[in-house]
């Protein structure tokens, strides 16, 4: 492990959109030292880090097994593919090595899941460990900022999150198509169909259950509510081509309830066109808080290619950025409840 004065050695798990964005964001910050990249791919295996990162080679070589990871001793790993591993983030944090997830955004607040919980503690006290979830949303935008915007009420009557997210420009057929169902027949079941209905309703649950908590509510209960609207024509997007008719746009509302009233309204809406009537077409995040006094706020990124991704490296950075403030920390699962502010850098 690094001691005072030394850079804190880095690994990244995920060399994709987000995993790229953070291995690159290592490299540009100072204090930190990128040390290797786990992949998930035989044809990555091998290769130069760098080279897959599209920057100077690195010297470095991917590696495929956990185990390799673990053997080079980082300080912290960036864990970041596409679906988490439980088996591999319990052989990290077992062997005493700090964990930031962007993967699975249930992971964010696993003291929601009684189970989980233990598993996840129990690797962390046995190895010194501390593991902590970290993203856009599931991350910020659910937890972070509206607990910053609550501290300017006397009272909090709700709160309500409303993410919409023109995917138009997100390449992954494999996670609109195969997982979200984008482009498939209109069935208000999708919600709950296969892996990626539970991981989402997990995610944005716990999420919700974290706000909670950071202003001191229990939820009597949570309500999901999920709608559908069919593209109005073939649409070509970067994925792929939506047919007419199927989805293009999907809304999930989680209303969190106290005391038979709504407390908590996280909404998402996804979409793949900008011409749905009726519903919202600008990438970014509106929040209200009702209350004394009331407020609201929006967020948009801009700068980028593009939107889509401006929003991966965020979640990237939501993870570099909290690097040092997760290796201070002590031992055990640490929630944005838990860790000081986390801060940006300045780049001179």
């Amino acid at each position: 492990m690094a001691t005072s004065g030394q850079d804190l050695k880095v690994y990244v798990c995920g060399t994709g959109t987000v995993g790229g964005h953070a291995a690159r964001g290592v490299l540009s910050r100072k204090g930190l030292k990128l040390i290797g990249a786990k992949v998930y791919s035989e044809e990555k295996r091998g290769r130069d880090v760098g080279e897959l990162l599209g920057v100077d080679p690195l010297g470095v070589a991917a590696v495929l097994d956990i185990e390799e990871v673990i053997a080079a001793a980082p300080d912290c790993v960036i864990y970041a593919p596409s679906s988490p591993n439980h088996d591999d983030l319990t052989k990290l944090l077992s062997a005493g090595i700090n964990v930031i997830s962007t993967a699975g955004g249930y992971l964010f607040y696993p003291v929601a899941d009684a189970p989980l919980h233990n598993l996840l503690e129990g690797a962390c006290q046995t190895g010194g460990a501390t593991f902590h979830g970290a993203g856009v949303n599931p991350g910020f935008v659910s937890v972070r900022l509206p607990l910053v915007l609550s501290s300017w009420c006397r009272r909090i009557d709700r709160i309500r999150v409303s993410e919409c997210a023109v995917m138009t420009e997100y390449p992954s057929s494999a996670l609109l198509f195969d997982l979200m169902h984008f482009g498939q027949p209109l069935d208000p079941g999708n919600c709950e169909k296969g892996h990626i209905g539970q991981r989402i309703r997990r995610a944005f649950e716990a999420m919700l259950l974290e706000l909670a908590a950071g202003i001191g509510a229990r939820v009597d209960e949570i309500i999901q509510t999920y709608e559908e609207a069919p593209a109005p024509r073939d649409l070509h997007v970067a994925a792929g081509v939506v047919k007419k008719g199927t989805v293009a746009a999907q809304r999930w509302l989680w209303t969190g309830m106290v005391d038979g009233k709504p407390l908590i309204e996280l909404e998402t809406v996804w979409t793949l066109s900008y011409e749905l009537e009726g519903w919202p077409n600008s990438f970014g995040w509106t929040f209200t808080v009702d209350g004394d006094p009331g407020l609201s706020a929006t967020l948009h990124t801009h700068g980028g290619e593009n939107s889509d991704d401006e929003c991966c490296i965020a979640t990237a950075m939501q993870a570099v950025n909290a690097v040092e403030a997760v290796v201070a920390a002590a031992p055990g699962i640490r929630t944005y409840l838990d860790l000081p502010s986390i801060h940006g850098r300045y780049h001179g």
